[in-house]
């Protein structure tokens, strides 16, 4: 909701100053006392001239999940719980057991080094090497799940990796990532996780 009324506010506002002929000034708008009903009338006159009613433009709103590919229509926490699960087994504690209640016989692979199927997949991970795993920033989308992860190449060398999976009635048929090595020193202050 929140995301909702900024993107609303910030839109008025960035309409009211393209709208302007006088150079805007963040500042001086954010010390007027009149903000927010000034903010409700822009929304209000911009949403009329689009045609919309009272509330945010509907380009603020959240999606629903378009027709995905996921014939169950798992939910989007459901198919997060299934690659989190997944995850944990067979990456930090090399449960390979598992792979087949997870992973579709003919999943699409999408990384140039592992081939299409399960079996290019259980003979890569069977022969790699050991190494940590932090995730951080599971998301889920419709039948998508992103994770932000943090592990070491085959030379101890600290990597950056996104991992996204396609989901299908709670099974892994699509997967693509990119790696990106952590570099001992920054260009800025940030860290990357």
């Amino acid at each position: 909701m929140r995301g909702i009324i900024l993107c609303a506010i910030f839109g008025v506002i960035s309409a009211s100053a393209v709208a302007s002929t006088e150079p805007f000034n963040w500042r001086d708008w954010a010390k007027r006392p009149s903000i927010i009903k000034r903010i409700g009338a822009l929304a209000q006159s911009e949403l009329a001239k689009a045609g919309h009613g009272p509330g945010p433009s509907s380009a603020c709103q959240p999606v629903e999940c378009p027709e995905s590919r996921d014939r169950c229509k798992f939910s989007p926490e459901k198919n997060k719980e299934v690659v989190l699960d997944f995850y944990s087994q067979v990456f930090v504690l090399r449960n390979f057991s598992v792979v087949d209640a997870y992973y579709d016989p003919d999943i699409l692979q999408h990384n140039p080094y592992i081939g299409d199927g399960k079996k290019p997949f259980m003979e890569y991970i069977v022969t790699s090497k050991v190494v940590p795993f932090q995730i951080f920033r599971p998301v889920a989308d419709c039948d998508l799940v992103y994770l932000h992860v943090k592990t070491e190449d085959d030379r101890n060398k600290p990597l950056a990796i996104v991992d996204i999976f396609r989901l299908d009635c709670g099974t892994i048929v699509e997967h693509w990532d990119v790696a990106q090595e952590i570099p001992g020193k920054s260009a800025n202050p940030r860290a990357m996780f």
